[in-house]
């Protein structure tokens, strides 16, 4: 395709973070790019319904458009917008969920949307998974999951895995094989734990939240940014808070994070997670932090859901749901908007998309009574949705 430069607005911020204009009747998707701008781009893609652009300059800037902080950024599939002052991020973000939830979940209106940013946008993660390529390049892998984007230094990271970083390529760069994938995780009481491959050392990191301490597997799922996994589990309880329960079920509970937080809400409270290591180290926790009503289940959540179903009163009852990127198992789905279902699901995601599609059948028998957007995941396409339903009467 002849690389021609054309002239383009920027009308519109679509979920995942190109800018979205107009050129011949369809839409086209340019990176980098903020509603409001008059930009040159390139043809990079061009469809029946859709075209796709590379930025080539910007006529007219934005007021929100500022210099990356990252000399990677437009290179690394990371980022998505460093170039946008952080509380326009936000707020953009806050709008992407209402659109998705409109336009994929068919909701006629949508609560006001709470929008909770993250209180440092940048060197906020606890963890990062880097990938090499055999010639002395470290990094993440990049839009073809196959190229290796060489990173010397990652912003996001906390400053204790960025210092760990340089140590470990100024040692090991030229170790280092095509294939290998390099892990480095911390927590304030254990500092940085780095390992290679599949290498992980078998042991249980301790990670603190709101001056509470929970065990967790070294290479189990947990919150990623330190800095905003307490104002998540703040509007997780702030929700539960107005909701007369008596029986909580944790679905995909991990560690316990959710769990065991909320344990004061219900008399009798279940975990359930197929990672059989993550309820150990819930169990471990829920014992230090004497939580004797609290139950853990290892297991497939469509597989031992139906079971804990059976052994509750639905009107008195919440389901918490924080499921992987795809969503909601269809079984889970089945079971939770069958007459038998719970009162209250609370569903807390970090796919927007998943979780709208999830909205359009769980709408046929609940309604939304609360909406939140925690921005967990500055300067990415990401960010966590939290929704409260309650049963139809």
């Amino acid at each position: 395709m002849a690389q021609t430069v054309q002239s383009i607005e920027i009308v519109d911020l679509a979920y995942g973070g190109e800018g979205v204009g107009r050129m011949d009747g369809k839409a086209v998707f340019v990176p980098g790019t903020i509603p409001g701008e008059i930009v040159d781009i390139t043809l990079t893609e061009n469809r029946k319904r859709f075209a796709r652009g590379a930025l080539a300059s910007v006529q007219k800037p934005s007021p929100s458009r500022c210099e990356p902080v990252c000399p990677l950024a437009g290179h690394c599939v990371g980022c998505s917008y460093q170039h946008i002052s952080y509380d326009q991020e936000v707020a953009w973000k806050q709008t992407q969920l209402v659109t998705l939830l409109t336009r994929i979940g068919k909701l006629s209106s949508v609560p006001t949307c709470a929008a909770i940013a993250s209180p440092a946008p940048l060197s906020y993660r606890n963890k990062i998974v880097l990938h090499a390529d055999g010639n002395a390049k470290l990094g993440y892998r990049g839009a073809d999951n196959r190229t290796i984007l060489d990173v010397p230094d990652c912003p996001l990271a906390v400053e204790p895995i960025r210092a760990a970083l340089a140590s470990f390529r100024d040692a090991h760069l030229n170790e280092l094989i095509a294939g290998d994938r390099i892990t480095f995780r911390w927590t304030d009481t254990d500092g940085v734990t780095q390992w290679v491959n599949d290498h992980a050392p078998r042991k249980d990191l301790t990670e603190t939240v709101n001056g509470t301490q929970w065990l967790v597997p070294v290479g189990g799922f947990w919150q990623v940014n330190v800095y905003a996994a307490p104002l998540l589990l703040d509007k997780v309880t702030d929700m539960l808070a107005g909701c007369d329960i008596q029986y909580l079920i944790d679905m995909y509970c991990g560690s316990g994070f959710f769990t065991l937080a909320q344990a004061g809400h219900a008399e009798h409270v279940l975990g359930i997670e197929r990672d059989a290591h993550a309820i150990r180290a819930a169990e471990r926790t829920a014992a230090l932090q004497g939580k004797k009503q609290v139950r853990f289940v290892q297991g497939h959540s469509g597989d031992l859901y139906p079971e804990a179903q059976a052994c509750v009163e639905p009107e008195r009852t919440l389901v918490l749901v924080d499921p992987p990127r795809r969503g909601l198992d269809a079984s889970m789905l089945h079971h939770i908007i069958e007459p038998e279902g719970p009162h209250y699901l609370l569903y807390v995601s970090c796919a927007a998309d998943t979780l709208a599609r999830d909205c359009k059948a769980l709408t046929l028998s609940y309604d939304i009574k609360e909406v939140a957007m925690v921005d967990m995941f500055p300067q990415t396409a990401h960010f966590e949705s939290v929704i409260l339903f309650e049963k139809r009467a």
